[in-house]
């Protein structure tokens, strides 16, 4: 008891000379010193929070991280650490103690917005998209997975120049979800660039099930693919037929998929189809008379 009235008294002391002259250093370090020793942990954060006001620039550094610290170790309050440590890496962006600290903290709450601005307002978009990878794999819930895979895939793309990752992400988002639309169109201008024509074919597939304006392009682009690139004459007729079905005045249509058809010994349902598109239009006369 006797040393915690001797430690009050000499709290009292050095912040009366505090008062009566605020530029005295030696007084904040005694106090310091005081608050350490017997664990004055909202007095110390106080201290240290005033001494990082009172100075600039890099000057700072030393109290910032020590106000960083004591928060973080002695009161728990970590928004109250990470607001210093941000401090810390504006004056000192290679700091690696805050860096540490903030991305650890961050990745704990799943915080990829703040961890997006922590490595790429520095410009360190290759850790970032390292930890957006580590993450993806480490996931098996679908929806974080697409997102991390999604932010991974524009980083790459975007910051890092790095098509061969990004390609591979928006890959893995429609190996985990293959009706994503996004993945699927991002996907289409590649693999007709590269000739993947199976990997053309199920994005195609993909899109058009989202029901496109330009939905009978993507019929005629499918029977195309089919009819040059994989010697498949069924699916060829398929996709045609599904495309004449369409636009059944289009003589390029009829002409592609009768041809189809006789490839793929579909001649009994090229007629079908023809009979059928004759009584619709068939029809369609009919009602238009009666009106």
């Amino acid at each position: 008891d006797t040393r915690l009235k001797d430690a009050d008294r000499a709290v009292t002391l050095w912040q009366t000379v505090l008062e009566e002259d605020p530029a005295r250093d030696a007084a904040r370090d005694a106090l310091e010193s005081l608050f350490i020793r017997h664990d004055h942990h909202e007095a110390l954060v106080g201290l240290y929070r005033d001494r990082a006001e009172r100075t600039d620039g890099d000057a700072q550094l030393p109290w910032l991280r020590k106000l960083a610290r004591a928060l973080t170790d002695t009161l728990a309050d970590l928004d109250g650490a990470a607001t210093a440590w941000q401090q810390v890496l504006e004056l000192d962006p290679s700091d690696e103690e805050a860096e540490g600290f903030l991305r650890d903290l961050y990745l704990g709450r799943g915080d990829w917005e703040r961890l997006e601005r922590l490595f790429g307002g520095r410009d360190k978009w290759a850790e970032y998209a390292t930890l957006l990878h580590h993450a993806a794999d480490a996931t098996d819930e679908p929806v974080a997975r697409i997102d991390l895979l999604r932010r991974r895939a524009k980083v790459s793309a975007d910051h890092l120049d790095d098509e061969t990752e990004s390609i591979s992400a928006w890959a893995q988002i429609l190996e985990t979800d293959d009706t994503h639309l996004e993945a699927a169109q991002t996907l289409e201008p590649f693999y007709t660039r590269t000739e993947d024509w199976d990997a053309l074919v199920a994005v195609k597939r993909v899109i058009l099930d989202h029901g496109p304006d330009d939905a009978l392009a993507y019929m005629i682009g499918l029977a195309e693919v089919h009819a040059t690139h994989r010697d498949d004459a069924s699916q060829a007729w398929h996709w045609y037929a599904k495309a004449l079905a369409e636009a059944p005045t289009r003589a390029d249509l009829l002409d592609a998929a009768a041809q189809s058809a006789i490839q793929a010994g579909r001649e009994d349902a090229l007629a079908d189809l023809l009979a059928t598109l004759v009584d619709g239009d068939l029809e369609r006369s009919e009602e238009h008379t009666s009106e």
